[in-house]
This record gives structure tokens, C-alpha cells and sequence, in this order.
């Protein structure tokens, strides 16, 4: 039976991460393996790049990937280090399956790189580097690097022709790891999550967030999208705090889409929009569309105003009857009256 729960190794992070001392080993985790084992080992491709939406595990997977691979291939130096904003954070260096020789933080970084280069030239080792975020540039030697969208990099990234998006989680994953990390989060609680914030589970599998808050955030994000300055970088550019748009991969790991985070999302977005006027709707479905972002809100909107339109023709259909309904009912009157009148007179 495959395991499901392992220990994560002490690696460098780019962030801190905070689930414990365990982790939850995605089904999806073998295969992506295995791409880029092959990429590495088998091909000439120097630099392998692992993407995909914030918040769906790709520095779990990296530390992941570092432990089995360091396992397998023994006779491989495999330097793993971790980058934020491009500037180093922390390194280990491994030699075979024993805990790492060298493990520094941002001090004594290039000087323990320098003795790990020339420590494993003079073993003549290969060297594997795995890196944590986007490095400030790649050593001689092949590179792994596992990074959340960053335009500067998947555009140097281009040239290597290896690029890999990891998928977002699906409901029914993140149910089967809240029970199997212990979690005190019912399949209805993650059924409400999921419904927020899709398939992200830095959000959906940590129950000491408040879902009320996080809710809140969500929705202050939704309305600085119409700030014109701030929506490119909200909906298009890198932001590491950006959860509004999810990346979808097909099934061998390629980037397939762009879609808005979650039919909440959806609904408060169009909620908003529906307050626009037709102009600045329609302004902003053509930066959406621009985007390559789902229309989702806009085929809600549609809905809403059919829903409207058909409401409305009711009503109108309704006072058309109540109309005819009081004419038919006057003229009635006026003829029983009239017959009453001849029946006097005579």
C-alpha cells in the first residue's frame, strides 16, 4: 500500500513551512518524480523547471523530490539550496543517503558552495542542485528549480524547453489528507473550503485559519481588482500572496489554462460586476479575455440577467393580464349597467 503521510526532510525552504513535521504525499507526486528524474539523468536538458498555482505544495514536493532522489542516486552530489526574491536563504549538501555535510543559512553561502563545487570535482561527482524558489543564477551543473509562476524566470526558463506545471488538489484529495494528517476538519468543512478558495491547499488544510477571516481577505483582494493599477498585478503578474487565478496542467504536467480561483470567487466578482455599467462591464470582460481567464463570472452574469429578463417578462406578461383582465371586468360592469338602465326605462 502506497504511504501517504511522510516525514519531511530538513531541507532549506524558501518559506517556512507550517504543517508540522509531516506532509501528505500527493498521488501525483510518483509521476512528476519520474518526469524529472528522466529530464535529469536521461536528456540534456540543463535546467528543469516545477510550477503551478501559489499554495499548492511545490516546496513540499521539492523537499519530496530531494529525499528520493538522494536515496536513489547515491553516487549523485545533490545541492539544495532556497532563494526569496532571488537572494540565497539557505543550502544542504548531501553526498549519498547520509544526513548533509554542510547546512548554512544566508551567512557563509558562498564559501560552503565553493567547498561543496570543489569537494564533489575532486570526488568526481556529479552535481544536482535543487533550488527552492528562483536562484539569482544557475552553477555549472544541472538544476531543478521549483518556483510559483515568475514571469522574469519561466521566460529565461523558455529556452530550456522544460518546464512542468503541477495540478491543483482536487476535493477529494484534500479530504483524504486532512484524515490522514489528523486534521480536525470534517469532509464538510473542506467541502466549504474548497468552495472559497479551490484547489489550494496552503488554505484549505490549515484549521487555525479562521475560515470567517480568510473569507474576509479573499474579499478585499476581489475589490482591489478595480483598481486599474493593481489588477494586472492581482489577475497576470507574479504576486506571492495572489490566490485569484489557478493554474490548470493537462495530463502530462503542460500548462492547459488559466481559470479564476473558485465558483465564490465567481459569484463575488460578478456580484460586483453586475453594479458596473454596461461600458465598464464589458471593459472589464476584454481585460479578462485578454487575460486568458475563464468567463466564468460572465456567463453568471448572463445568467443573473436572463433570470431577470424572465422575471421581468412575467411581471409584464402578469400586468398585461391583470390589464385585460380589469378591462374585460369594466366592460362588464358597463354592459350589465347599460342593461339595467333599458330595463328601468321600460
Amino acid at each position: 500500500m502506497t504511504q501517504r503521510v511522510a516525514k519531511l526532510l530538513s531541507v532549506p525552504l524558501e518559506y517556512p513551512y507550517h504543517g508540522r513535521n509531516n506532509f501528505y504525499v500527493r498521488k501525483c507526486y510518483d509521476k512528476y518524480y519520474q518526469i524529472v528524474e528522466k529530464a535529469l539523468m536521461k536528456t540534456d536538458k540543463r535546467c528543469v523547471t516545477v510550477t503551478g498555482t501559489s499554495g499548492i505544495g511545490k516546496s513540499v514536493f521539492y523537499a519530496y523530490f530531494c529525499e528520493r532522489f538522494r536515496q536513489a542516486h547515491p553516487d549523485v552530489c545533490v545541492i539544495a539550496t532556497a532563494y526569496r526574491t532571488e537572494r540565497n536563504c539557505g543550502l544542504a549538501v548531501y553526498n549519498g543517503t547520509d544526513e548533509p555535510i554542510h547546512m548554512s543559512s544566508f551567512f557563509f553561502f558562498d564559501e560552503m558552495l565553493r567547498k561543496a563545487l570543489d569537494d564533489a570535482k575532486s570526488a568526481k561527482k556529479q552535481t544536482i542542485f535543487l533550488c527552492d524558489g528562483v536562484p539569482d543564477t544557475l552553477y555549472c551543473g544541472k538544476s531543478v528549480v521549483f518556483t510559483s509562476p515568475d514571469e522574469k524566470w519561466l521566460r529565461h526558463a523558455d529556452k530550456y524547453h522544460c518546464t512542468y506545471h503541477m495540478p491543483l488538489w482536487t476535493l477529494d484529495e484534500l479530504q483524504e489528507a486532512a484524515r490522514e494528517l489528523g486534521l480536525p476538519l470534517t469532509n464538510e468543512d473542506m467541502e466549504i473550503r474548497f468552495e472559497i478558495f479551490g484547489g489550494e491547499a496552503r488554505h484549505c488544510l490549515f484549521p487555525e485559519k479562521r475560515a470567517d477571516f480568510l473569507v474576509s481577505m479573499f474579499e478585499q483582494k476581489i475589490d482591489r481588482i478595480w483598481n486599474p493599477d493593481k489588477r494586472r498585478r492581482l489577475l497576470c503578474d507574479n504576486d506571492p500572496d495572489h490566490r485569484l487565478v489557478h493554474i490548470e496542467a493537462n495530463h502530462y504536467g503542460h500548462y492547459q489554462s488559466s481559470k479564476l480561483a473558485s465558483p465564490f470567487e465567481v459569484r463575488k466578482l460578478a456580484e460586483r460586476m453586475l453594479l458596473l455599467s454596461n461600458s465598464s462591464r464589458e471593459a472589464m470582460q476584454l481585460f479578462f479575455s485578454a487575460a486568458g481567464l475563464s468567463t466564468a463570472c460572465f456567463e453568471y452574469i448572463a445568467q443573473v440577467d436572463a433570470r431577470e429578463a424572465f422575471q421581468l417578462d412575467k411581471l409584464v406578461a402578469v400586468a398585461c393580464w391583470n390589464r385585460q383582465r380589469l378591462e374585460k371586468t369594466r366592460n362588464d360592469d358597463v354592459t350589465t349597467i347599460t342593461s339595467q338602465l333599458k330595463e328601468i326605462r321600460t
